[in-house]
């Protein structure tokens, strides 16, 4: 429920799926409840679709189309940042960003996001902190500073995704 909770909380916002209603519903047997979530519809390919036609058809991106793109992850991890308290999305990837129409990107997936924060004091710390974030993010995304030798990891991350895992997929192309 931390999902639903998280994800209507941002919206309505630009640059973020909107979310319309959920419902549990339980199903005859043994099968456990699911939890279903209506939001917008997005037809177009995710970002990473988007990224790996480029790359097929061999057309570069130009330094205008990476600013823009960049504007619009940078821009919802702010207003995400800007929550009291602020939220953690833990999965940005390229595969979690919709194209609305042509032009207009939009967040998705809010399973991971949450509104921890970690400290960690000892070892024993880190290697709670890094089970749970280990569940949250996915590990080709994770920025260096988090897989391995996690000091603090609280929203910070997000923004460096542009490091490891965003922004070379443009630079490779440009």
């Amino acid at each position: 429920m931390e999902e639903v909770a998280l994800h209507r909380s941002l919206c309505p916002h630009t640059s973020i799926i909107t979310f319309y209603d959920s419902d549990i519903v339980k199903r005859p047997g043994p099968i456990l409840p699911e939890l279903w979530i209506v939001m917008e519809l997005s037809e177009a390919p995710t970002l990473a679709n988007y990224i790996n036609i480029r790359m097929a058809v061999k057309q570069p991106f130009t330094i205008r189309e990476v600013y823009e793109i960049s504007h619009v992850v940078v821009g919802v991890i702010a207003h995400m940042h800007s929550q009291s308290p602020p939220v953690s999305h833990w999965d940005i990837k390229a595969e979690n960003f919709l194209f609305e129409d042509s032009q207009n990107l939009k967040l998705c997936d809010f399973g991971s996001a949450s509104r921890l924060y970690y400290e960690p004091q000892n070892a024993l710390h880190v290697s709670i902190a890094e089970a749970e974030l280990g569940e949250r993010m996915t590990l080709l995304y994770r920025p260096p500073r988090v897989t391995g030798s996690l000091v603090t990891a609280a929203g910070r991350h997000e923004v460096r995704y542009m490091e490891p895992g965003g922004f070379d997929l443009f630079t490779d192309f440009l």
